[in-house]
């Protein structure tokens, strides 16, 4: 590999920034690369410019930071030195911005000139903006006349004008109106076997055409047909199964019936492990969070009030119920489960607890949020009767419009999202990018992945694309309360568990 790849003669900058390479990969301890990396880049002649002492504190004051902040050093002093220096530098990096606006000429650094830009492309004027984090879930150009799109959602209609970026415009949309027809990419229909009528696929925005490696939408892209295969069927008990969750990692499943109570069930054998009465309250709604050889299950019971449950696995498997979440004055529409638990109620309060049941903080929100979803600590997919919208909890702004429409469902995956409309589901991955979706002929309730392939449940069959065609199969005798992609007998599988009590287990086949 030549000097070229490193470097250009012509700029000393790209020396500097060579120079910073280097000592970062020497305190790394990677010596060899290093030492590569040095003849390659001919810093044997190099000669530090004025820029570089500025560049090099940055690096330096950078690893102290991240030291103290880490909790790897817990000097105070440390702190108060390196936040010092931060401050100087910050204060000289404006000072270098503003020499650069009033004279492009002056400053020596050897950075070329950006001809839509009257200072040089090294020293751009941006500040730091913490929501700049958001931009793991992508960039997208936005149109010149696109209005601000960062708001307090406690501020709607008070003529606020709204929070904008650091360059000036606001976040754009990533995705379109999941109803209307984009002009940039053809229809592709999904066709439904057995039937005259076909869906339309939504589309996408501009960020997202057709030539995106990641996104899939089109039936018939495959040369051979996949199926559902029954391989188990069992009936944990008599009564009506009211909601259901699995636990990939430990495989159980959780069924709460309609005789109150909650049923862990061994996915690989079918049986019962263990049941726990719910104290006089039926469960209508499970979430989980798996620790090694614990699970919490926050249960949704009508009302101002979260159940915790927990299933305890050591030699055996045992059900218990250890505590409620009290605290809000009106109805809970939603809740999440992450490392830490969050509840929505309908007058906008929500509020934050401990897998503990300890309670942290609580916000007021405004708007008919119907759903909230994790994606982070402290970042959320909200969606009401509109939308679909990332929300920053620690921050209390909104981030992002994804989807349009009214989401049924969010449901968080090992792979993602599934975000569930009416006649449609979506596959979101972990970075909030649209990956495949699924258009059908009826109303969905449900839907889960099976191999990276979206299975959605309506009344008592399941959609999905077979390969060739959108294939319809039917799965149980009385409607599908929930479908959930597991992983048993080493094979991608759903589990589908319908209102009479029966559970039935899928693995995905492939056939001409």
């Amino acid at each position: 590999m030549g000097d070229h790849t490193y470097k250009k003669k012509d700029s000393g900058i790209y020396d500097a920034l060579n120079m910073l390479v280097y000592d970062y990969l020497l305190k790394m301890k990677y010596e060899g690369s290093a030492k590569i990396f040095f003849g390659e880049a001919g810093l044997g002649d190099f000669k530090p410019t004025e820029g570089m002492p500025i560049l090099a504190q940055w690096y330096a004051a950078f690893h102290d930071i991240s030291a103290v902040r880490s909790g790897l050093s817990s000097n105070a002093q440390d702190l108060n030195r390196i936040e010092g220096i931060m401050m100087k530098l910050e204060n000289e990096k404006r000072r270098y911005q503003r020499i650069g606006r009033v004279d492009p000429t002056s400053m020596g650094y050897g950075g070329s000139m950006d001809p839509y830009k009257q200072y040089p492309m090294y020293y751009q004027p941006q500040q730091f903006d913490q929501r700049k984090m958001y931009e793991m879930y992508g960039h997208v150009s936005p149109p010149v006349d696109a209005t601000p799109g960062f708001y307090d959602p406690r501020k709607v209609g008070m003529g606020t004008p709204g929070y904008k970026t650091s360059q000036g415009y606001s976040r754009y949309p990533r995705f379109e109106d999941q109803n209307t027809p984009s002009t940039k990419m053809p229809s592709r229909q999904f066709r439904d076997e057995g039937r005259n009528g076909s869906a339309p696929s939504p589309s996408m925005s501009a960020a997202q055409g057709n030539n995106s490696p990641l996104f899939e939408s089109a039936l018939g892209t495959s040369d051979r047909q996949f199926g559902l295969k029954e391989v188990m069927t069992f009936m944990p008990n008599e009564h009506t199964t009211v909601c259901s969750v699995v636990a990939r990692d430990h495989k159980l499943l959780f069924i709460a019936s309609s005789n109150k109570t909650i049923t862990a069930i061994n996915l690989l054998s079918g049986k019962s492990e263990s049941v726990v009465e719910t104290d006089e309250r039926q469960v209508i709604e499970m979430k989980i969070k798996e620790c090694e050889g614990i699970i919490t299950i926050v249960c949704g019971i009508g009302g101002n009030e979260l159940l915790l449950v927990r299933c305890i696995i050591k030699e055996s498997t045992s059900l218990e119920v250890f505590g409620t979440l009290k605290g809000h004055t009106a109805p809970i529409v939603s809740y999440e489960v992450l490392d830490s638990i969050h509840s929505l109620d309908s007058g906008g309060m929500m509020r934050k607890w401990s897998l503990e049941g300890v309670f942290e903080r609580e916000e007021v929100l405004s708007g008919e949020i119907l759903h909230i979803c994790c994606i982070s600590e402290d970042n959320f997919m909200f969606a009401d009767r509109q939308r679909v919208y990332v929300y920053d909890f620690e921050l209390n702004i909104e981030m992002m419009e994804i989807l349009k429409g009214q989401a049924l469902e969010i449901k968080r995956i090992k792979e993602g999202f599934i975000v569930v409309f009416r006649n449609q589901a979506i596959w979101l991955d972990k970075r909030i990018q649209k990956v495949k979706l699924l258009n059908v002929n009826e109303n969905i309730n449900t839907a889960a992945l099976i191999d990276e392939d979206i299975v959605a449940a309506s009344s008592q069959s399941a959609w999905f694309d077979n390969g060739k065609s959108l294939a319809k199969m039917k799965l149980h005798e009385t409607n599908i309360i929930s479908l959930d992609g597991v992983n048993v007998f080493r094979k991608p599988s759903v589990v589908s568990c319908s209102a009479n009590g029966e559970c039935k287990i899928w693995i995905r086949y492939i056939g001409d």
